[in-house]
């Protein structure tokens, strides 16, 4: 930790004062003559600072309670997921806890104490995700601003709906997937149904695809023949429930990059950093789990999604068009990651109707999560904390209260004086913000210079009333604000509470209340003036509805209050008048506080304005309720709701409604047809055993009709009972004489029939089913019997047959037949399985084979695991490619061939050898090894490549397999042996360490000899050779020139060829250099030197066409030698000297 030295100025003073004052006491200074003598001045005493004495270490405390019954969680894990000051270590980022705690340890050497005065310069800020079996997770904020224990409290949602905490709801239901009749949906899919009824009328459907494999946490397949669904839903217009959401209102999102379209100001353009936060306005929240057996379902994997309907409540408000959702709009969906309780935007719902008029969304459900129809906000926020000191620097030691307010938040929280000296602010939405003190004890003053807050573009500071505004928040922490007393204060009008919300009452009129105080006792009266004034419409929404004067308040044009010296409290009391009349449901009024004489208003307002709102508590009630008719005949159950008079017209915002439940105690004989689950309904099936009607009362109206439809059946038994239950809320109400509970006879139509002469079957579903799942036959007589009779059900598998009974009971006139084979868990291939129905008295017949489809299957996997992918020759003598086999079945026999294919550039043989051909597998685990040897040579030449064919040749299984063949999954349903499976391919670059040598060969001396006056013409033969090249199809040039020595060109020799090719294939070429004739006076022969010899230089170099040849075939290459010196030798032979001379030149040799 640093501590800053500092001297004290107030401390030197004193002491120099003591020092001159005591001289004078010393002296006598009437003795005038004496000789003084100076005091020698001292050095100044810096007085250092005194460490503050801190706690030994810090942490942060957490408890973590039951949202609906306020215990603590047993256990669970606390997990922190962002940490801006990095004080958490790595290591102890995550905790256990048990009995509700946790504790984490805080890096408290990270929390700096610059000013020494005991509490952090900068409060950390933590998010924590909190995970525990049997609850909802969820996230929380914590801010760390003190040294020692710093505390948190965090509430989770039991998965319970003994513990549901007020507009929080749980649904658990159970399906058996082995009786249950598919159907199949709109899009073709074949489906089980799955509905819940909800005490609260949360009902959600889901339609799960047959198909769907649940995996667990370890993702192994659970078994899905038995289903439970658990549905947790949040009824956003609760606060309480809004306020436990999951991941929190507001919280940063996983792919906050694809916000845009997910913004309520429908702004495209914007879009929002990975570190934004969001700020929900919720429609609805489901939580789907499912669960197999005793296990949990982490994972779903399914061709087609899962589908699901989540409702909405009919009062949220859509804030893009500031009204009541409605059919059409488009709201935003999320998902969330347990890991980290973040959200993740999915896309965008339709709000639609379903086939009772209330509102849903659809959901194409891929993975299992926490669901969200949620607008959202981008909203950047800001967490700090700003310093409040004296001229000193210390705490500024009034007491008071402290204001941030902006756009999107308002935050007053207590200053606790000396105490304190440090305000902190968690989330705050990132908005230029108005920062306001208010001593309670005297009045304070901003000393502007000594204040270091970031101001925006158009900030200010108001020393008098202490008021800043336009403080950047984010820019501002760490930062101070000095404040000094004031030494005249003013007194202060300041709101201690403002009652802004009534309810109407119907014969005594209720009271709002506004409770003012001065801050400081007036020595004389102070006054301000006073007005109440219906508010005005749209004030806060395009739907608010203003009071009215004479109804609601009355309203008051200006009046005059004032406080007697010494008197600190006023109270403003607001009456709310009180009828029986029915009207909006809120109405607002405004009041005004203006003209302060003698005083001023808190934060130097000129006035200060509040806007309160008044619920009306009327309602319309109802004063009858009856059934009318229900028998089967009609398909109907009719029952009538009857209000003592006409719902009223003309109100906005309003929506009565009642509903009724009908209950039938025995599920076994319910007769009544769900509305929402009207096709997905069978003859036989088990229905649920309530259901609630909403009727919406239409304003204008007194009289409602409704129905719910009655399945008319052949079957004769009798009448049957329901119970009729009316309910209502807060806007309807039920008269104490209406019967809200009343049974319902539903009369049975149907008669004994003739005995029946024929029986027909319909089949649901597909001719193919898998193991362990079930279709259903509806075998249905012509009439009713009167005594019982049976059909046979036949059954043949493999050859073997089965015959079992379908005994129909007198009066039954159709059952239900499930045809299916249980699971057995052994691996085998499909199969068919014939099924007929019979009889030897009644006509008709079924006869149809099914196809079974085993869910069996064994794994088998081949892998190549290579020894190096690039070898250079001469330094890597072989190369192994492992073929790793594993199968979880044995013997399961499969064969792979490798071979050498086309794409390869290496030369088998030349570059490389291997043993081409089949490598058989079997058992359960195996490795065979496949060496490829690496030849080396002498060549100059690229790198080449050795391309390897794998097949899966043969594979013999005895039922159905998956092959895993590097990541390409082949599937095997067959029992005869399989060819040609698939094929992969593996390559091998080989790289070259041989140099193509390059050099020009010395061509030694011509010797030419004369004996006339000149030097015949001759040439003489030069050769350029190549090695290491011989084997590439490459014709190589060279550019040639001559350099002059003591021979020149063109006195000497002529001209070389500009440019020589090594045709492709050779490994050299020869030119001609030409040797000129020659006096022999130019030859050097004087009378005293009769020999000569002169010599001149010839240079080759690489041609740059074969130079980027070598270079696009990765050829590298040494040019050894690049020129030869020629040599002429000259003599001259004296015809005279010669011996037998006869004249004549004698030739020329050479």
């Amino acid at each position: 930790m640093r501590f800053t030295k500092r001297s004290k100025a107030l401390p030197i003073m004193l002491m120099s004062c003591s020092v001159l004052l005591s001289g004078c006491d010393f002296f006598d200074n009437d003795k005038v003559d004496e000789k003084l003598v100076p005091v020698e001045p001292k050095d100044p005493v810096i007085v250092e600072p005194e460490d503050p004495t801190l706690p030994a270490s810090s942490q942060l405390i957490v408890t973590i309670n039951n949202a609906g019954t306020n215990a603590s969680v047993p256990a669970g894990t606390l997990t922190v997921v962002d940490d801006n000051l990095a004080i958490i270590a790595d290591g102890d980022k995550q905790v256990s806890f048990n009995n509700g705690e946790a504790v984490i340890s805080i890096s408290q050497e990270l929390l700096l104490d610059n000013d020494n005065n005991g509490y952090p310069d900068f409060a950390g800020q933590l998010t924590l995700a909190v995970n525990a079996s049997g609850y909802l997770p969820t996230n929380s904020k914590v801010v760390i601003d003190v040294y020692g224990d710093n505390t948190a409290s965090i509430d989770l949602v039991e998965l319970s709906a003994d513990t549901a905490p007020l507009g929080v709801d749980f649904v658990t239901e159970s399906v058996d997937l082995t009786t249950v009749e598919p159907i199949t949906n709109e899009d073709g899919v074949s489906v089980i149904a799955v509905s819940t009824d909800s005490e609260l009328g949360n009902n959600v459907n889901l339609e799960i695809p047959v198909d769907v494999v649940l995996l667990d946490d370890n993702g192994d397949a659970l078994d899905t023949s038995k289903l439970e669904v658990v549905l947790t839903s949040f009824d956003s217009s609760v606060e309480d429930a809004a306020s436990l959401l999951p991941g929190g209102l507001v919280t940063q999102v996983a792919n906050a990059t694809e916000l845009a379209t997910a913004l309520t100001d429908g702004d495209s353009a914007v879009s929002a950093s990975e570190a934004a936060e969001v700020r929900f306005v919720s429609a609805g929240f489901v939580a789907i789990e499912l669960t197999a057996g005793e296990q949990k379902a982490s994972t779903l994997n399914s061709l087609e999604p899962i589908q699901v309907d989540i409702p909405l409540a009919s009062n949220v408000i859509n804030p893009t068009t500031d009204t009541f959702v409605a059919e059409g709009d488009i709201i935003p969906t999320w998902s969330l990651s347990e890991g980290d309780a973040a959200w993740r935007y999915e896309g965008d719902g339709t709000v639609a109707l379903d086939d009772n008029n209330n509102l849903i969304v659809n959901m194409a459900l891929t993975h299992l999560s926490y669901y969200n129809l949620a607008w959202a906000d981008v909203e950047q926020s800001c967490s700090g904390s700003i310093r409040i000191v004296d001229v000193n620097g210390d705490p500024y030691p009034v007491k008071g209260e402290i204001t941030l307010n902006n756009d999107r938040a308002s935050l007053t929280d207590n200053y606790n004086g000396a105490a304190d000296g440090v305000y902190t602010y968690v989330d705050l939405p990132d908005e230029p913000t108005t920062f306001t003190f208010t001593g309670t004890t005297s009045s304070s003053k901003l000393i502007a210079d000594k204040t270091s807050v970031t101001l925006v573009e158009g900030g200010s500071i108001d020393t008098d009333f202490v008021v800043i505004t336009g403080i950047d928040l984010c820019e501002s922490s760490g930062s101070t604000i000095t404040l000094q007393q004031s030494e005249q204060p003013s007194p202060v009008i300041d709101v201690v509470y403002a009652n802004n919300y009534s309810v109407e009452g119907d014969s005594e009129n209720s009271v709002a209340e506004i409770k003012l105080r001065l801050l400081d006792a007036p020595e004389e009266a102070v006054s301000f003036t006073y007005s109440l004034q219906p508010a005005p419409e749209g004030t806060f929404h395009s739907y608010h509805v203003a009071a009215v004067d004479g109804v609601d308040i009355n309203a008051i044009a200006s009046e005059v209050i004032t406080f007697a010296p010494g008197e600190t409290e006023k109270v403003i009391s607001i009456d709310i008048l009180a009828d029986t009349m029915i009207e909006e449901r809120y109405k607002y009024y405004q009041v005004q506080l203006t003209n302060a004489q003698g005083a001023i208003f808190e934060r130097g307002l000129d006035s200060l304005t509040f806007t309160g709102r008044i619920r009306d508590n009327d309602a319309v009630y109802i004063s009858d309720f009856k059934i009318l008719s229900a028998d089967e005949a009609s398909g109907k159950l009719m029952f009538e709701i009857t209000t003592e008079d006409p719902v009223p017209t003309g109100i906005k915002n309003y929506k009565p409604y009642a509903w009724v439940i009908f209950k039938d105690e025995e599920v076994s004989s319910a007769e009544y047809i769900l509305d929402y689950h009207f096709s997905y309904e069978t003859p036989g099936y088990n229905y649920h055993n309530y259901f609630v009607k909403r009727v919406d009362l239409t304003p204008g109206e007194s009289v409602f009709t409704a129905s719910i439809d009655i399945r008319d059946d052949q079957d004769v038994e009798g009448d049957e009972t329901l119970t009729a239950t009316l309910s209502a809320y807060d806007l309807v109400k039920i008269k104490d004489t209406v019967s809200t509970e009343q049974q319902v006879v539903i009369i049975d139509n149907d008669t004994l029939p003739a005995a029946p002469t024929s029986f027909t079957v319909v089949q649901f579903g597909d001719d193919e089913l898998w193991e362990g799942a079930k279709t259903n036959l509806l075998v249905s007589l012509d009439t009713a019997p009167v005594t019982a009779l049976s059909l046979d059900y036949t059954t043949t598998i493999n050859g073997n047959v089965t015959t079992t009974a379908l005994n129909f009971a007198a009066d039954q006139s159709s059952m239900l037949v499930s045809v299916g084979v249980a699971d057995d868990n052994v691996v085998s291939f499909d199969y068919d399985m014939q099924a007929t129905i019979s009889s030897t008295t009644l006509n008709g017949d079924y006869d149809n084979t099914f196809t079974i489809i085993d869910n069996d299957v064994h794994w088998t996997s081949l892998y190549v695991d290579q020894d190096a992918y690039e070898v250079v020759e001469g330094q890597t003598a072989e190369v192994d490619f492992n073929l790793n086999y594993r199968s979880t079945h044995a013997p399961i026999i499969l064969t792979s061939n490798i071979s050498v294919t086309d794409n390869s550039t290496a030369t088998k043989d030349v570059d490389f050898t291997i043993a081409e051909g089949g490598t058989g597998f079997t058992g359960e685990e195996q490795q065979n090894a496949v060496t490829v040897a690496v030849l080396d040579d002498e060549l100059s030449e690229p790198s080449e490549i050795v391309e390897l064919a794998i097949d899966i040749t043969n594979i013999s299984t005895p039922g159905k397999t998956i092959i895993d063949f590097e990541n390409d999954w082949l599937y095997v349903n067959t029992s005869d042996n399989v060819d040609d499976l698939q094929t992969i391919y593996k390559q091998l670059i080989i790289g070259n360490d041989d140099l193509a040598l390059m050099f020009i060969k010395d061509a030694g001396v011509l010797n030419l000899e004369t004996n006339t006056d000149s030097f015949a013409e001759h040439s003489i033969p030069v050769t350029i050779e190549v090695s290491g090249v011989a084997e590439l199809d490459l014709a190589i040039s060279f550019d040639l020139k001559t350099i002059d020595g003591s021979g020149q060109k063109g006195v000497h020799f002529g001209d070389v060829p500009a440019t020589v090719t090594i045709p492709a294939g050779e490994s050299s070429v020869t030119f001609d250099v030409p040797v000129l004739s020659v006096s022999v006076a130019n030859a050097g022969i004087t009378d005293e030197l009769f020999t000569n010899e002169i010599n001149f230089n010839v240079n080759m170099k690489l041609s740059a066409a074969s130079r980027t040849a070598f270079d696009d075939n990765g050829i590298d290459f040494v040019v050894s030698k690049a020129d030869t010196i020629l040599a002429i030798g000259y003599k001259y032979i004296d015809p005279e000297a010669v011996t037998g001379a006869t004249g004549g030149n004698g030739g020329n040799g050479g």
